[in-house]
């Protein structure tokens, strides 16, 4: 007896070993992975051991092993049984309906100022390529390389970061296939591919030391299994591939855990670092992570805490009939670089959808501090189509928009692509009115067509305005999408001064010479916006 309970249960435990280094399975009860494993392990132990009571024994009699087959699947039924009336009451445990203030409450968004939160950024914080674009001009960086192109590809961990200050997509190469792994595996993989998103710049990045961890790697270096075999009960999420400050490679696991029954409300409780080179691990809590770290929360984990935070707001029986005050998520989602930080940006509609946003949200990827604002206007593919509609004959078509603060109105931006996948042109969305839109060849052409339309529908910009006195050394007029537009200089400045009809009907009788002060705001570069002008006497 003694002998086939060892035997068995020796079965079991490599059995269990190699199952765990095969699939990296965490070893914790709140896992369903741990569970599969478990219940396997058990039938390898009932298997071994049904085998020995059958052929264990020299003499063996036909009724006997007849009866202790019968015995022996009885107990293993209801091990198994056992077992799934235990996953399934650890589920309903964790259900819904029975817990949804818990679930509403996991992520808790602040009513914000826009204006106040969300200042004016530079052109070159604004990401103006997408992830698709971003592939694209890192495979052209690769394909420059013939030595890379041959061996490696790109990864498809393309994550968003804040390096010095601006957004950058990063990523590493991965081995083309086995066989290139086996012929480069020692030496490792010494690139890395950064893109700029503002300047729209690819680089490959030489390591000193090339990185030997990562997701195309084998065995024991397969940086999924060096977290597991480093870190055996953390439930891993998202994984990034990120850069500290330095630029040196890490792999980045979101680490979370169930808070709501045994496996219900996943959050994020901390991190796990591996260094891409050395394979070096090293865990924290989620209120110590490095400043440095952007993605310390998955974004699938956030989207779904904003939704259950929109759906239970009266319980959970209003999300299914009532639907008082029921919010969802946009189809979409983007990423804003502000204050050195990650932020997850998405619009938040009615359950019943109508093409409009009551506001939006942003929650901070890194601290979870999530943020919402009260403004009512088009959803952001309305905001696309109304971009696209503007160059329709050139058949662009838009990425998802990106929400900036233009004169402090909330502005949609966002770029349109050729067939190629290529940036051509730029678009200015007002929220609120998806009808103003500034569209042209250059970021600073685009807001300035985009602040004089705001002027000409009396969504006068908020902010100071600044003066200027002179006479006028040029004036003349074009009309662009059905309006006249006016371009002022005047003497000893190099400034454009711009205004459509709507600004004044001054505009129509000024000539050269003419004195006249002029209210502005700066559009960009040697441009400006005019607001008010009048005739100076004398």
């Amino acid at each position: 007896m003694i002998k086939k309970v060892s035997i068995s249960a020796i079965a079991a435990l490599a059995f269990a070993a190699f199952f765990f280094w095969l699939t990296c399975a965490p070893i914790n009860y709140k896992s369903p992975e741990f569970w599969t494993l478990f219940i396997f392990t058990v039938g390898v132990f009932c298997f071994v051991y049904l085998l020995f009571s059958i052929f264990g024994r020299k003499k063996v009699i036909v009724i006997e092993p007849k009866k202790r087959v019968g015995k022996a699947f009885r107990n293993v039924a209801i091990i198994i049984v056992g077992l799934f009336l235990l996953l399934f009451i650890g589920g309903i445990s964790g259900a819904e309906i029975f817990n949804a203030k818990h679930y509403r409450d996991q992520l808790t968004m602040k009513d914000s100022d826009f204006s106040t939160d969300i200042k004016e950024i530079s052109f070159s914080q604004i990401p103006i390529a997408d992830k698709d674009t971003a592939q694209r001009l890192a495979n052209r960086q690769v394909g420059s390389v013939v030595d890379l192109v041959s061996q490696f590809n790109l990864s498809n961990k393309f994550s968003v970061i804040n390096y010095e200050n601006k957004p950058y997509r990063v990523t590493p190469l991965e081995y083309a296939d086995i066989f290139k792994w086996l012929s480069n595996s020692s030496k490792g993989i010494p690139y890395y591919i950064k893109v700029n998103l503002a300047t729209q710049e690819a680089n490959i990045v030489k390591l000193d030391k090339p990185m030997k961890y990562g997701m195309s790697d084998k065995f024991n270096r397969y940086v999924v299994r060096k977290a597991r075999l480093s870190y055996p009960t953390k439930l891993f999420d998202e994984v990034n591939f990120e850069i500290d400050d330095s630029g040196h490679p890490f792999w980045v696991f979101s680490v979370i855990d169930y808070k709501i029954g045994l496996y219900g409300g996943p959050d994020a409780v901390g991190v796990v670092l591996v260094d891409a080179v050395t394979g070096d691990t090293s865990y924290y809590d989620i209120s110590k992570v490095p400043q440095w770290i952007d993605r310390a929360y998955g974004t699938n984990l956030i989207l779904k805490q904003i939704n259950n935070n929109g759906k239970y707001k009266h319980g959970f029986w209003n999300s299914k009939f009532g639907q008082k005050d029921v919010l969802q998520t946009t189809d979409g989602y983007n990423y804003l670089s502000i204050n050195n930080n990650i932020w997850l940006y998405t619009g938040l509609t009615s359950v019943v959808s109508d093409e409009s946003n009551i506001g939006f949200t942003l929650v901070n990827l890194r601290t979870k501090e999530s943020r919402f604002y009260a403004i009512n206007g088009a959803e952001e593919y309305s905001a696309m189509a109304s971009a696209e509609g503007k160059v329709q004959e050139k058949r662009y078509t838009a990425t998802f928009p990106l929400l900036i603060n233009v004169d402090n109105y909330p502005t949609y931006f966002l770029s349109l692509k050729d067939s190629a996948g290529l940036v051509k042109m730029y678009a200015f969305i007002n929220v609120e009115n998806y009808q103003v839109v500034g569209v042209a060849e250059s970021i600073d052409e685009a807001k300035e067509q985009y602040v004089r339309q705001l002027s000409g529908e009396g969504l006068k910009p908020t902010g100071d305005d600044k003066t200027v006195e002179g006479a006028i050394s040029f004036v003349s007029s074009a009309v662009k999408d059905g309006n006249s537009y006016y371009y002022v200089k005047l003497d000893g400045n190099d400034t454009v001064y711009t205004a459509s009809i709507q600004v004044s009907d001054l505009l129509p009788v000024l000539q050269t010479g003419n004195k006249v002060k002029i209210s502005y705001r700066e559009t960009g570069g040697k441009t400006a916006s005019i607001s008010k002008i009048e005739l100076v006497q004398g």
